[in-house]
């Protein structure tokens, strides 16, 4: 585990190439991390008050797109790292809690506000088209293929056809047990970060009846998700990071978790690294070795925590159901956490 203290309440990231994107909902800055050198990350550039409460932050193209709360949300010219530029700003109905971009469009999760349609085509100068009143609060957003999948609330999973931006209408709904955070979208399926529901997983072959296929308990509040090749990446606030396996999605296993210290509130995957915005703890990169290979290679994954100032590696062996944590070269002993955690 590598540790980049920056002193701010840090809300989201964003990895694109060698640099991480971070909002910080105490300052309402934007700050750029190269990691060119995941295991020793380095800021390399700061853009104060971007908004009253950044939550979100999303780069697409060589733009930054920021939700920031009753502000709305703000695009940054992030061309140059090193000094990135606010754009512009647009105002909105509601908190902006989340948004995704695809084409010439940003879909803002606006909370009571539902979701909202801004035409990005021009970045000076942005425009707000349609929007659709949900029937909760919209905190999280994934769009593709003219639909927009939002996780709403207290009412679950919300499928929006959006390909007429000045008219979205609903398509399809499924009710979580919970309170849905935040969700993303992998081949038929869609990963739901459900609060205390834990990780939930809908099959949204059918866009007009999606259906639950399986959950997964987490051992705190799930708040932000993101899936890579067989693994779910789970931030539950203090309670840390969660590895899902969800080969079989049906059946997801609670695979290992990490206590990182602070309240972990979004994470990010690129390449063999984790990087968590772990509130005024920092940015946390856990380096996971194994993903990208095959099932059959994954059942026997090793996870490296790199320990740069004492040069000492935590070594964590992941199989189909089980995590063990070797930590005898600090002392410690070896340990297996179950299914159960």
């Amino acid at each position: 585990l590598t540790t980049l203290s920056i002193g701010s309440l840090l809300q989201d990231i964003d990895v694109v190439g060698n640099y991480a994107y971070v909002v910080d909902s105490t300052d309402g800055n934007l700050r750029v991390i190269d990691l060119s050198k995941p295991d020793y990350p380095e800021l390399i550039s700061t853009l104060s008050s971007v908004g009253s409460s950044p939550t979100s932050v999303r780069v697409f193209g060589n733009y930054a797109y920021a939700a920031i709360g009753v502000g709305g949300m703000v695009i940054l010219d992030v061309s140059n790292a090193s000094s990135p530029v606010l754009v512009s700003k647009v105002a909105i109905d509601g908190f902006c809690h989340d948004v995704a971009v695809s084409g010439n469009y940003a879909y803002l999760a606006a909370a009571q506000g539902g979701l909202q349609i801004i035409d990005v085509s021009k970045p000076q100068t942005p425009k707000k088209l349609g929007k659709y009143a949900t029937t909760s609060i919209v905190r999280g957003v994934c769009v593709r293929d003219g639909y927009a999948f939002a996780a709403n609330g207290s009412s679950g999973l919300a499928i929006i056809d959006v390909s007429n931006p000045y008219g979205p209408k609903l398509v399809g709904s499924f009710d979580t047990s919970s309170d849905a955070h935040d969700i993303w979208l992998n081949e038929k399926y869609a990963y739901i970060a459900d609060y205390s529901g834990g990780l939930v997983i809908i099959d949204i072959s059918n866009l007009t009846k999606p259906i639950k296929v399986g959950s997964c308990k987490m051992n705190g509040y799930a708040w932000d998700v993101t899936v890579k090749d067989n693994l779910a990446f789970v931030v539950c606030e203090a309670a840390g990071l969660s590895l899902v396996n969800i080969v079989d999605p049906a059946h997801p296993v609670l695979a290992g978790k990490l206590d990182i210290g602070g309240k972990a509130f979004g994470v990010s995957v690129a390449g063999e690294y984790a990087f968590v915005a772990d509130d005024y703890q920092g940015l946390k990169v856990i380096r996971v070795e194994g993903i990208g290979q095959s099932a059959e290679d994954r059942a026997q994954t090793t996870v490296n925590r790199p320990q740069p100032t004492e040069g000492v590696d935590v070594k964590t062996t992941i199989s189909d159901d089980h995590v063990k944590i070797d930590d005898r070269d600090r002392g410690g002993s070896t340990q297996t956490i179950s299914e159960a955690g």
